[in-house]
């Protein structure tokens, strides 16, 4: 069995969801700058883990980087 470059990730919570309330929430308060944001660009085969690694000091937040960017 081939190893998932995911072993090593600590798991979410699995009762954690975002509602689509929560999301709308989060999107306003982006917008609007209640939720500061720094401006990016990635590079070719950049992964959200990482960068996710990278500025929050934890890979499994990747959620919120793409929740910000509408991926």
């Amino acid at each position: 069995m081939a190893l998932s470059r995911y072993d090593n990730t600590a798991l979410l919570d699995r009762k954690f969801f975002i509602t689509q309330q929560s999301y709308n929430n989060i999107k306003e308060a982006l917008d609007s700058g209640a939720i500061s944001s720094i401006t990016y660009v990635t590079q070719p085969l950049e992964r959200l883990d990482i960068l996710a690694k990278h500025f929050y000091q934890e890979g499994r937040y990747w959620w919120i980087i793409a929740l910000a960017n509408d991926i």
